[in-house]
Formats: structure tokens, sequence, C-alpha cells
């Protein structure tokens, strides 16, 4: 049996997969696809922000976005729209 990789190797965002989608789609189609305000929107992000904030593999997860050319989601803390 293998042991679990220890705390600091695992992601912040590991178990909130729901919030991560939600992110995906308002990069990928937008506020007005999810049926959700403005400012559902920026507090969605801002709790994703936090997230990836405290994140012990912030930096890998945004470099590795960066080289695999992600569009969609939150990645190390940075919209892909924004990379």
């Amino acid at each position: 049996m293998t042991a679990p990789p220890p705390d600091e190797d695992r992601p912040a965002c590991k178990g909130r997969e729901a919030l991560f989608d939600l992110i995906a789609d308002l990069t990928d189609h937008g506020r007005s696809y999810l049926r959700i305000s403005a400012a559902e929107a920026e507090a969605e992000l801002r709790r994703a922000k936090k997230t990836c904030a405290g994140c012990q593999v912030q930096a890998t997860c945004l470099a590795g976005a960066i080289e695999r050319g992600e569009q969609y989601g939150m990645w190390g803390g940075e919209l892909a729209t924004s990379f």
C-alpha cells in the first residue's frame, strides 16, 4: 500500500472541485450562461483566489497551466484568461 503524499504537496483546491469547475465555466461561458449575478461571480472568484493564495503548489500549478496553454479556469491564483 502506498502512503498518501505529504500535505505540503497537496493542492489546496483538492476537494474543492465544484468551486474550480464553476470558475472554469465562468471563464469559458461567462456568468450569463451560469445565471449568476456579477456579485455572485465576484464572490466565487475571491473564494477561489483565497484558496490558491495559501497553496503550497501555487507556482507549479501556474507554470504548468501556462505550459499546457490552459484557456479556462483558475491556475495558481490567476485566471487562464490573464496569461
